[in-house]
């Protein structure tokens, strides 16, 4: 049964409802895994991957996602990804792990839903869960193995509390402010001492610069629970690394790297602009590790973490290696000689043998302008674990059997897929694709590459790179944070419109031209914090344009507001409206990374969420609300469809008409384990009767075949 004109998925529904045809439904005819067709693995993504644990006696790696429950298991012997473990938590997250060596069990503590989860890697399962809610919001982990003890310290409690690792009871040792802990953060065991960053010291004493010090070490005694807590003249302890042997230890915020000798003397250093993520020192190597999320390159236009190798005695730089995109966290498996780092924008984890870190040659740094440096990378390349992909952003072929997807967690690239051939082709595109947009008339693809600040346009048909516009090229930044930007295209005059919450800028790109023709300072540029609850750092500023009246729509997250801005004025901004009604918690939270606002230019309708406003003479004006739903998600004439996700992750698509909103027609449900408060994104292909349906996290395409009941 096919349809002789389809813009979208609705007149499937609309033949039913108009003319009294036999109901229609869709079954589950596909999924497509697009990972597993470009090489990678498949299954349980893990992307935006975060910490990293080791088991050295088993050879085993363990890498955590924020945006997944699934922890990837790698082979350290093989350097292989073994599978996939399933730890339970859900949602936005971030979750530090220690592993118990005896055991081979993993311990996790996270922050957002605030529990300690005890797995079994082996099995795969989830042996007893913890909540932590009436304790406090966990910092870090650690396992203490001569004790039997998993410790985590509680910044926010100013304790750190140790659990039997059989059972997870809570023992009451006194460990808190007390005793002089105050912000407690990473720790690392050596023997029977417990050595932790404290971020801060609960006194005000001036450091060397006369700037009020808030940082502090504790040493505890396990032996005896008894605790030294030594003032730091500088600022934000978050980690620490122990050179137990020659009695010196290492203190590590983002901006700075501490050292005292076993003399008392204080040595530091300052990042120099890039931040510093993790700290270890190698007992081998006699070496200070770290890593750092990257700096600027004038050879990539993302930040590229690195691994620095520093003289433990002088802090100083010896060795510089590259690594993947904004690197994150490490850990080490000190009989292989192996070091392991998360790189959480490229969804890969780099493997660096131990020989690659001796000292050879002193490298030094290059000095760049506006005095950022650029490290000499290591000539030696690291191996690099593919362990997820991702689908930021999802478009139809006009002709429906060819989808484009972008790929920016995991791979930096356009993905085209062809339904015909079950094929995926992978082309590159410049750093963390974020935004996609369509012109049948001119049969082009524009990526908006977020850290690159550059549009690449490309052929429908051949998939050739027609050409790339520079943004920076316009006096704009390339990108650098995961204020990720919105892009809309005005078909009726070949313009794309994008912002860049980081610069507080919206730009006017005319792909016809290929050139930026306007620009405007539309807002005071956003800072990412990287808390989710905080800021809504992805999606803040949002665009949509009414073709018809050139009107542009913004709408800002972070303050439920919308803007109207007149295209043909150089974007002057006529009036601000305050939606906080419309847009509320659960809406906001669910559709994290969504988009909340749409422009029907044709019906002359915008929407916010479940709201449908009226458009008349380049203004708008509430009409109705629909009942029982989060956002409306595409639309066709009179009928609207709208997608309701409960708290069961249960994604339900509904039909509404015009003239009713609160009568609707159930169109499709599916369990959306995976779906990371982040809405899937549906289109129709009319030539192939499937209904596409795209997920974020798993880099998944499910395709549903259309048919009579």
């Amino acid at each position: 049964m096919k349809l002789t004109k389809v813009n979208n998925l609705f007149i499937l529904i609309l033949t039913t409802v108009l003319f009294g045809c036999n109901e229609l439904e869709l079954t589950s005819k596909k999924t497509v895994y697009l990972n597993t067709k470009i090489g990678n693995v498949s299954g349980g993504n893990a992307i935006k991957l975060f910490d990293i644990a080791t088991d050295s006696r088993r050879s085993k790696v363990y890498v955590q996602s924020i945006l997944s429950p699934q922890i990837a298991v790698i082979d350290a012997n093989t350097d292989q990804l073994e599978k996939y473990i399933d730890s339970t938590i859900s949602g936005y997250h971030l979750s530090y792990m220690a592993v118990q060596e005896s055991t081979g069990h993993l311990f996790i503590a996270d922050r957002s839903s605030k529990v300690l989860v005890k797995m079994d890697p082996a099995s795969g399962k989830v042996m007893q869960t913890l909540d932590l809610t009436n304790i406090g919001t966990p910092a870090k982990i650690a396992f203490l193995e001569s004790k039997n003890y998993v410790l985590v310290s509680f910044s926010s409690k100013n304790e750190v509390i140790a659990f039997k690792a059989n059972t997870l009871e809570r023992l009451h040792l006194g460990l808190n402010s007390n005793l002089g802990i105050h912000g407690p953060q990473g720790m690392k065991i050596r023997g029977d001492k417990i050595y932790v960053a404290l971020s801060n010291d609960g006194g005000d004493y001036s450091n060397v610069n006369g700037e009020l010090s808030n940082s502090a070490v504790a040493i505890i005694d396990s032996s005896d629970w008894s605790v030294q807590s030594i003032s730091v003249p500088y600022k934000g302890a978050l980690e620490v690394a122990v050179d137990q042997l020659n009695g010196r230890y290492f203190l590590l915020n983002n901006n700075r790297l501490s050292m005292k000798n076993s003399r008392g003397e204080w040595a530091t250093k300052p990042s120099n602009g890039t931040e510093f993520q993790d700290l270890h020192y190698s007992k081998k190597l006699g070496l200070i590790v770290i890593t750092r999320t990257g700096e600027d390159s004038e050879e990539s236009e993302a930040p590229y973490g690195s691994i620095e190798i520093r003289d433990p005695e002088t802090l100083e730089v010896n060795k510089s290696i590259a690594l993947g995109m904004k690197s994150s966290r490490m850990a080490l498996i000190g009989n292989l000689e192996k070091l392991y780092v998360t790189n959480m924008a490229q969804g890969t984890v780099s493997r660096i043998n131990y020989d690659q870190l001796e000292l050879g040659q002193l490298q030094q740094f290059k000095t760049k302008l506006l005095g950022k440096i650029s490290t000499i990378r290591d000539s030696k390349k690291v191996k690099q674990i593919d362990v997820g992909t991702s689908i930021e952003a999802f478009k139809l072929h006009p002709n429906g059997k060819e989808a484009f997807l972008i790929n920016r967690l995991g791979g930096s690239s356009l993905l085209h897929y062809d339904y015909s051939t079950d094929q995926v082709t992978e082309i590159k595109t410049r750093n963390w694709p974020s935004k996609i947009e369509l012109s049948a008339e001119r049969e082009e693809v524009y990526v908006f590459s977020h850290f690159a600040s550059a549009v690449e346009i490309f052929d429908i048909n051949s998939l050739e790179l027609k050409g790339t516009i520079e943004l920076t090229s316009y006096g704009m930044d390339q990108g650098r944070t995961d204020l990720i930007p919105s892009m809309t295209f005005n078909s009726a005059t070949n313009k794309l419109y994008i912002s860049l919450p980081e610069q507080g800028k919206i730009t006017e790109v005319n792909v016809k031209r290929m050139k930026v023709t306007y620009t405007v300072s539309a807002f005071t540029p956003l800072k990412d914090s990287g808390e989710h609850e905080s800021d809504n750092h992805v999606g803040t500023v949002q665009l949509a344009i009414d073709s018809i009246s050139g009107r542009l729509f913004v709408f800002y997250r972070n303050t439920n507001q919308i803007e109207i801005r007149d295209t043909f004025d150089n974007m002057r901004k006529r009036k601000t409206i305050d939606v906080s009604d419309e847009v509320s918690e659960e809406t906001d939270a669910r559709f994290f990374n969504g988009e909340l606002i749409r422009v029907d230019s044709t019906g002359r309708r915008f929407f916010i969420g479940p709201y449908i406003y009226e458009i008349s003479g380049g203004d708008i004006e509430k009409k109705e609300k629909l009942k029982n739903v989060d956002s409306v998600v595409a639309w066709y004439d009179d009928y609207v469809i709208a997608a309701d996700i409960d708290s069961d992750k249960n994604v339900t698509l509904k039909l509404f008409e015009k003239k009713s909103s609160t009568r609707y027609k159930k169109i499709m449900s599916d369990t959306v384990s995976d779906m990371i408060t982040n809405a899937p994104k549906f289109e129709y292909s009319q030539e192939k009767e499937r209904i596409f349906v795209s997920y974020m996290s798993r880099a998944k395409l499910k395709i549903y075949k259309v048919k009579e009941k």
